[in-house]
């Protein structure tokens, strides 16, 4: 289980206490490069996501605002109204997706790495079953 000392120590520390059951003979040193490994892992494939998010919603949005400019120039043209309001419509959608990509979705996996950061940053301490270390 985890045990969060930040409020304790005043500091980022984490805690990650494993359950040690007779006759189970895994290392807690493997046991703990598994989980940092794991973690850092994640945070890796977070990190590749966080970057398709900033390109992909800096497409959408210059996107958006070419679709924008072309309905402010096709008012100079003989179009059909209807086909100018849905090409506005199309354009926020556009801009509205790339706003909800780069301030939720971003924000979402930069949280997760900061809680990755931390368990990458943990000490595992192993335990018995009766609560004395081996």
């Amino acid at each position: 289980y985890l045990k969060d000392m930040a409020s304790d120590a005043g500091t980022n520390a984490l805690l990650i206490f494993l359950e040690m059951r007779e006759g189970l003979r895994i290392e807690a040193d493997s046991v703990a490069r598994l989980i940092k490994r794991h973690a850092s892992d994640k945070a890796r494939r977070n990190h590749a996501v966080i970057t398709k998010i900033n390109r992909n919603s800096t497409l959408l949005t210059l996107v958006g605002m070419l679709l924008i400019a072309y309905t402010q120039v096709s008012h100079l043209l003989p179009l059909q109204y209807s086909l100018n309001e849905f090409v506005v419509i199309v354009a926020w959608v556009f801009m509205w997706t790339a706003v909800e990509l780069f301030f939720f979705d971003k924000a979402k996996l930069a949280k997760e790495n900061k809680l990755l950061a931390r368990i990458c940053e943990a000490r595992v301490v192993p335990r018995s079953q009766d609560g004395i270390r081996p």
